[in-house]
């Protein structure tokens, strides 16, 4: 199964702004996203070693295909990342 994990923080506004354009970018692909609040999942953010939200990790079933992170987390990144990941 390939999904996609979206390390955000609650307070994080990069996070907030970049939501709506990741729920809509997986959904169009047809990609599950699980959303992984830092805060509360602390053991599975140091799993994938996230050093900044917000940070999209794309699995393929427990393997990790590819990532993204930062100020690369934008609706214009979006698509070719996921998209190459599908």
């Amino acid at each position: 199964m390939k999904k996609v994990l979206d390390f955000y923080a609650p307070w994080c506004a990069p996070c907030k702004a970049a939501e709506s354009s990741i729920l809509e970018t997986a959904q169009r692909l047809g990609l599950t996203v699980e959303k992984v609040n830092v805060e509360v999942a602390r053991p599975l953010f140091e799993k994938f070693g996230v050093k900044t939200v917000p940070t999209l990790v794309f699995l393929e079933g427990d393997t990790e295909k590819g990532r993204i992170s930062g100020s690369e987390v934008n609706k214009n990144n979006l698509f070719d990342f996921m998209s190459r990941h599908v």
